[in-house]
């Protein structure tokens, strides 16, 4: 399907300048001129278009940024084109030759940077991340923000907003306001996919792509140079109104969503995304100290409480001097920050103190294996609970096959003739199921943090054999997601995660003979946890 969207764009690409070729060069170029025109007349009103007159704070907002870009490009252009065929209604006489590749190339040009602009302006409306097999940036396993794995063929995007990055500090420089594009408004391209990165799957709950204006303030950061290091790290303190959270409800804040933008030595002009945050856990404001190194991890408002106080971490080269943070665009000004003497200082002006998740692993987890093959203490579900692609052996009361199956906890424990009392194994082998969790002493996800964001998982026996996992099980409040007798190699193939400020479990399920001794539970070539004194018998 990616291939067929890449074709999609060089074929426009193509028509275009087909068209122009056979209108001749001198027509072509008044095009062009014309596009490049529009194109800086839609960016430079963009702004205050959207943030100043046509935000309205609903769920429209999801469509106006990109809307009202690609619209003001279409009207400036009519109009340009309209006094252009005025003032040259004429066509002008050049060598066939010449007006055939130039007005292809001219075409070629105008086509580049309309589809450019199409791209970025529907990028800037919320939809699906992933369209027609194309994503662009977006975060990766490990939470981190990158490039695409694969570009456009015609990286129209990128092109276009690089054009219009030159423009503004060379011959379209704005006098008047003096806030060149390249300077106040890097990277439109990544943005315009990395802000639909909004937490939410449905459109009944979808997030915010554009963060109303005067719903969030910053306070003086905090930055701290450790000695050992080339860099430093820049707390920012952030807080949201109830008008800040999505659509009034909840605040669903991910990595993409916010950049600091400042300058290198060189220069240049940067954007970097937090790495970790800040929050409160519960409504005693306890403080928990989260990293973004998932696409599960959102920052987020405490249940009931209707404000939200984040304070958003970033691990910087030393060379970078910031200027502003932007969430979800909307730019905030930053004061000079204040510099602390040491970690300790740090820690304490950051809030840094409180409790958080301590992602420990590498050490022995016996207590954290179950051997009974029966789901969480939490979920005691009947058939009914079950939602999905499952199989239930009713004769047995065992859960039998699951692929991300949603199980809903109930008011009444599962009994009687519907009741299902956990996992389906055969007579000569056992469920085993262990607690991978953040904070359980068996966090997959810190050793995946440290091999890089993803890794193969496997549990060994005393005879050095491996079993890879059958499934997982990760329980919220609400329920759980389960997915059983579907082969688990890396922990890329969990599609649900436990999510950040959350008390949601996860546990890796395997199915081993009755009679092994496991040893350790492995990630790749590094050790989650080590197990000792257990033999696997049957608990039925």
């Amino acid at each position: 399907m990616e291939a067929v969207f890449n074709l999609l764009v060089v074929a426009i690409v193509a028509l275009i300048a087909y068209w122009w070729s056979s209108q001749g060069f001198v027509s072509g170029f008044l095009h062009l001129v014309c596009v490049i025109c529009a194109g800086a007349f839609a960016l430079a009103l963009w702004e205050p278009l959207i943030y100043d007159f046509v935000h309205t704070g609903s769920w429209w907002d999801q469509l106006l940024p990109g809307v009202m870009l690609l619209l003001t490009f279409a009207v400036a252009l009519l109009l340009m084109r309209m006094v252009t065929d005025r003032l040259a209604p004429d066509h002008v006489n050049v060598p066939q030759t010449v007006d055939m590749i130039g007005g292809a190339g001219c075409g070629a040009a105008a086509g580049v940077l309309t589809v450019g602009l199409l791209l970025i302006g529907t990028g800037f409306i919320q939809r699906p991340l992933i369209f027609m097999g194309y994503q662009g940036w977006a975060r990766l396993d490990n939470g981190a923000v990158s490039a695409p794995e694969s570009s456009l063929w015609v990286p129209v995007d990128r092109i276009t907003a690089s054009f219009y990055e030159f423009l503004s500090v060379s011959t379209l420089y704005p006098d008047v306001g003096g806030q060149p594009m390249a300077i106040w408004a890097p990277h439109l391209d990544r943005q315009a996919t990395l802000l639909r990165d909004t937490g939410h799957t449905n459109k009944s709950k979808t997030g915010q792509l554009m963060q109303p204006p005067g719903s969030v303030t910053v306070d003086r950061p905090v930055a701290w140079y450790p000695d050992e290091e080339n860099g430093y790290y820049l707390t920012i303190p952030l807080d949201f109104k109830r008008t800040g959270l999505d659509f009034e409800r909840i605040l669903m804040l991910s990595s993409s969503q916010a950049r600091l933008v400042g300058d290198l030595a060189d220069g240049s002009t940067a954007t970097y995304h937090p790495v970790a945050w800040r929050q409160a856990v519960d409504k005693d404001d306890t403080s928990g100290f989260y990293r973004f190194d998932a696409p599960s991890r959102y920052a987020s408002n405490v249940n009931g409480i209707d404000k939200a106080n984040i304070k958003l971490v970033f691990a910087l080269p030393e060379s970078f001097q910031p200027r502003f943070i932007q969430v979800r665009n909307l730019r905030l000004m930053l004061e000079e920050a204040d510099q602390t003497e040491g970690m300790e200082e740090y820690f304490t002006r950051t809030g840094a103190t409180g409790a958080g998740i301590n992602d420990g692993w590498g050490g022995v987890i016996t207590e954290l294996v179950d051997l009974r093959g029966r789901f969480h203490r939490t979920i005691r579900p009947t058939i009914d609970d079950f939602s999905g692609s499952f199989d239930i052996d009713r004769k047995a009361k065992k859960l039998a096959k699951a692929t991300f199956a949603k199980v809903k906890k109930s008011r009444k424990s599962g009994r009687g003739a519907t009741a299902v009392n956990g996992y389906l194994s055969p007579e000569d082998a056992v469920v085993v199921r262990i607690n991978v969790s953040p904070g359980s002493g068996a966090s997959i996800m810190a050793v995946a943090r440290e091999l890089g964001g993803d890794g193969a998982l496997a549990l060994l026996d005393d005879q050095n054999k491996t079993y890879e996992p059958v499934g997982y099980e990760m329980i919220g409040d609400r329920g759980a997601t389960i997915s059983f007798n579907q082969t688990i190699q890396k922990l890329s193939d969990i599609r649900a995660r436990p999510r950040a400020g959350t008390d949601d479990l996860l546990y890796l399920i395997f199915v081993v003979p009755e009679g092994i001794r496991p040893v350790e539970l492995m990630m790749d070539d590094l050790t989650v946890g080590y197990i000792e004194g257990v033999t696997v018998k049957s608990k039925r």
